[in-house]
């Protein structure tokens, strides 16, 4: 993966994509293979210092007892205000924001459940933006939405990663066409790969996977 790349990555329940993202992440450990961060194979690198190279939008954000402010600034405590709303208009909810009574010191209630599910997921997309990781990973983000709201964030996801390095890991092909690369994975082996488009023509695994949704 090239530095400003898009990678996605798809595959059944149960093919190993989450495996593949907890490895990376160094929760669990490998035996087998290696995996490099540029030329520093993961194994040599501290736990810490590889985590912080990774900004991560899973398919449950989780939101904090506080305001929307402090949520946010949990990704860059000395944020200021304006940071805030910068990276806010990348994901289209500075509008929103703005509209409620309290602005940045609503309280999106206990776990967000006062707000809706897009918006949620757009709060934890701002907060890894403003965590300003090298790269993003991105564990199934559009999961738990109906279409319509799923169009909408992979619309903001694209837009707002412009010229980051992107790892999406989906069981849904939203966003796929977006991608420079899609990897269709399959009892924990790569099986297919390419550009999406390239994908469908071939007529194999990834379109197989399209007639099964």
């Amino acid at each position: 993966m090239n530095q400003g790349q898009r990678i996605g990555i798809v595959g059944l329940s149960g093919a190993g994509k989450t495996t593949l993202l907890n490895l990376i992440l160094r929760f669990w450990d490998y035996s087998q293979g290696e995996i490099c961060l540029g030329s520093v194979e993961l194994h040599q690198a501290n736990q810490t210092d590889i985590r912080r190279c990774f900004g991560v939008l899973s398919q449950n954000t989780y939101l904090f007892a506080g305001s929307i402010r402090s949520n946010l600034k949990l990704a860059r405590p000395d944020a200021t205000d304006n940071d805030l709303w910068r990276v806010l208009e990348k994901v289209r909810l500075d509008t929103w924001v703005k509209s409620l009574p309290d602005g940045l010191d609503t309280w999106p209630g206990e776990r967000g459940e006062q707000i809706s599910g897009g918006e949620r997921q757009r709060l934890g997309l701002a907060r890894v933006l403003l965590q300003d990781a090298p790269i993003i990973l991105l564990d199934e983000p559009t999961s738990h939405l109906d279409t319509i709201t799923e169009r909408a964030l992979v619309e903001t996801i694209i837009n707002a990663t412009h010229n980051r390095s992107v790892l999406w890991i989906s069981h849904s092909l939203a966003g796929m066409d977006q991608m420079d690369q899609v990897l269709v994975m399959d009892a924990g082996r790569i099986i297919e790969q390419g550009k999406a488009a390239e994908l469908v023509k071939r007529g194999g695994a990834y379109s197989e996977f399209i007639l099964a949704r």
